[in-house]
């Protein structure tokens, strides 16, 4: 045979072959071979889906842990800001209460902790179980986010009513403080003056002409028999 006609062959060979399997099928004579076919395929694809379904799951197992843990994240996130916010008040706290412990405090003065009512432009109102009327006093409250006097107060208890005082602060149109201004860098003295409270705001006044001031200057009381140096 020729290499030629092979191809021939093997395609009428192929199209004979086909329309025996089809005439036996029809017949019904290859059932039992489907019939074992379907028993060794159904476990097959059962597997395979099963397969499918775990990968599947897992994956969206990873994608909804990833989703937890970044929320995760964000708030502990959230909570670190709130503490180094907090941990910063504290500090500024501490180092204004740090200069004020540093003032030589005459036995008359003291720290009070109370709980603030209101402040209201020269008066602080405050709330107090011990008698302090007429005693000058430094008045410590609890910080608040956000706030920049970071609750020190300086005055004098004006009225006391139960457990309700009032403190007279430095702005007051009744209040004069000796004072003494300092340069900010060496801390030499520069000038003298007094501090007057004119409704809710403090003016420096009666300094004399030959001294000279100069933007960023400290202001510091000068120290009397009421009011201590260097506040």
């Amino acid at each position: 045979m020729r290499p030629g006609t092979k191809a021939p062959h093997l395609i009428v060979s192929y199209f004979i072959v086909s329309a025996l399997i089809l005439f036996v099928d029809s017949r019904g004579f290859l059932q039992p071979v489907h019939s074992l076919v379907q028993k060794l395929a159904i476990p097959v694809e059962s597997k395979l889906f099963r397969a499918r379904e775990a990968t599947l799951g897992k994956l969206g197992n990873l994608g909804v842990d990833k989703d937890k843990k970044i929320q995760e994240f964000e708030q502990r996130n959230a909570s670190l800001s709130s503490l180094v916010a907090k941990i910063g008040s504290l500090q500024t706290e501490n180092e204004h209460m740090r200069n004020l412990l540093g003032s030589d405090l005459p036995v008359s003065w003291r720290f009070t902790p109370v709980g603030i009512i209101s402040l209201q432009v020269d008066s602080l109102y405050v709330l107090t179980s011990e008698s302090v009327f007429g005693k000058p006093s430094i008045w410590v409250s609890t910080p608040e986010p956000g706030k920049t006097n970071y609750g020190i107060f300086l005055g004098k208890v004006e009225k006391v009513l139960g457990q309700r005082a009032e403190i007279l602060l430095p702005t007051s149109s009744v209040s004069k403080i000796k004072v003494n201004i300092k340069d900010k860098e060496s801390g030499q003295k520069q000038a003298m003056g007094i501090v007057e409270g004119r409704g809710g705001r403090m003016v420096l006044g009666q300094v004399l002409t030959g001294e000279t001031l100069k933007s960023g200057d400290l202001v510091v009381t000068a120290g009397d028999a009421d009011i201590p140096p260097d506040v």
